[in-house]
């Protein structure tokens, strides 16, 4: 099987010029991830490298963690997979899938979630690989709370001096009637823990996290807000210099909702530029897009991304030259839905969506995951082959028209 293939080619108009324009080629990609693999993540270590992660059966009640790393050239590929945590009790769920980083010595931690009890009891835990070696440290809580709650939807980046950064859903107060938490905090590569940090002490309590690092080495968090009326609007906190901001609405879409809708935002950056891509329901099923160019201290009025019968499960990733991708899950027909790209332009959309690939409208499709890379960006997302699921990946390119 040939490692790419090309699919389809979309021709939108380049910013360079009105008579110059560009191809973006969806091409298939082999995936390292064998058949039952499901939960894709993908992420750029401080080492340069990209790294595609996935959750698979390891043996009769256990799960494994799963990750490769990509060897770039033409046209490159993915290495051959490497054995991550594994164990039993494992929370293996839909939404809130495990969360890979590396540094720039290679060092990579793992996070994943443990059950502690019945039900949503289940706890954020961690390991990680010193300088790309296959030696371990033993497993740690990411959090200091072991009340027997829910802990999720970790987001984590490399951050300067050789460490990580990770935010997390915390429900340490949940157990009273209290909402959930945002935490935040730093790991040393051999895994000792930062102060905890609460950003924000009333959240949704199971939409996905996102956390970018921006060029001046603040972090941004976005993540869907819970007010006391059960708004469900997208917020971000800046953190810089060991503090955090207060919490910023993207934009006041005023989605009231008494529940949680399981679609949480997605964060790019790229330079000066930040970018927020989410889902919202107060006018009926949207994706929405905004643009912030302060560092996510505001954003700008917010650009519609689609709507009529999207799902949301969203996510985002600059291209090289500038352009950013948008990615949602888009209702087809009864039983059938399309993971979608749309390219935008000086914050406007180039060209019709792009289709990468039809799925389920269940939660059995999970989420489709992207990361820019130097000629355009990976997507990895679970796709049914037979009576199994794997994770399958492609690559999005642009191209010269000549």
């Amino acid at each position: 099987m040939p490692t790419f293939l090309i699919l389809a080619c979309l021709t939108v108009l380049s910013p360079f010029g009105e008579d110059a324009a560009v191809r973006l080629e969806l091409l298939t990609l082999a995936s390292p991830a064998p058949a039952g693999s499901r939960h894709p993540t993908l992420a750029r270590g401080a080492d340069g490298r990209a790294y595609l992660a996935w959750t698979e059966v390891a043996g009769e009640g256990e799960a494994l963690l799963g990750f490769a790393t990509f060897e770039g050239g033409a046209p490159g590929r993915w290495r051959a997979p490497r054995r991550g945590p594994a164990g039993a009790e494992w929370f293996v769920n839909w939404a809130d899938f495990p969360a890979l980083s590396a540094l720039a010595d290679g060092s990579v931690a793992a996070f994943w979630l443990q059950r502690r009890g019945e039900g949503y009891d289940y706890a954020v835990r961690y390991r990680i690989a010193r300088g790309g070696s296959e030696d371990w440290t033993e497993p740690a809580f990411l959090h200091e709370d072991l009340s027997r709650t829910e802990h999720g939807f970790v987001s984590v980046v490399p951050i300067e001096g050789g460490r990580f950064g990770a935010v997390w859903l915390d429900g340490r107060r949940t157990a009273g009637g209290g909402p959930m938490a945002l935490y935040h905090r730093t790991l040393d590569a051999d895994g000792a823990r930062g102060e905890e940090v609460e950003l924000d002490d009333r959240v949704c309590s199971c939409c996905q996290t996102d956390l970018v690092r921006l060029d001046d080495g603040a972090l941004v968090v976005a993540y869907r807000d819970r007010g006391e009326d059960e708004r469900r609007d997208v917020s971000v906190v800046r953190i810089a210099g060991g503090e955090a901001s207060e919490p910023v609405c993207v934009f006041p879409d005023n989605w009231i909702f008494n529940g949680c809708p399981v679609n949480g935002p997605a964060l790019a950056a790229s330079g000066g530029e930040l970018a927020c891509a989410w889902y919202t329901e107060p006018e009926g099923p949207r994706v929405k897009l905004a643009f912030s160019g302060d560092g996510g201290r505001s954003f700008g009025s917010p650009r519609l991304v689609a709507g009529e019968d999207v799902l949301g499960r969203v996510d985002a990733a600059y291209l090289a030259d500038g352009s950013l991708l948008v990615a949602w899950l888009q209702r087809t027909g009864a039983g059938t839905a399309d993971w979608r790209v749309a390219r935008f332009v000086a914050g406007e959309r180039a060209g019709e969506p792009l289709t990468v690939s039809s799925v389920e409208p269940t939660r059995a499709a999970g989420f489709l995951r992207m990361l820019a890379d130097g000629e355009g960006a990976f997507l990895a997302w679970t796709a049914r082959e037979g009576e199994e699921y794997r994770v399958r990946c492609a690559r999005v390119r642009l191209c010269a028209n000549r």
